[in-house]
């Protein structure tokens, strides 16, 4: 999906409407990740993902220890 639709989203998007991801941190997303049940089938095979990006970005600052920003500064 593009973005997580869960209520932590919401909210943080109603809290800040200039930064709706303000608030929605590592524990919200890694929340949200264990509750989605996966794409359904008819989905396309490509479609443009906030979410995807954030996940991507969490995963390789995970894997080389580093934060997302620095591992940005570095490239």
């Amino acid at each position: 999906p593009r973005l997580p639709d869960d209520a932590a989203m919401a909210w943080s998007a109603i809290r800040r409407p200039s930064d709706p991801y303000a608030g929605y941190g590592q524990a919200e997303l890694d929340a949200w990740l264990q509750a989605w049940p996966g794409p359904k089938d008819a989905e396309p095979g490509f479609a443009y993902s906030n979410l995807g990006a954030a996940v991507l970005g969490q995963a390789l600052a995970a894997r080389t220890g580093q934060p997302f920003a620095e591992l940005l500064a570095q490239e």
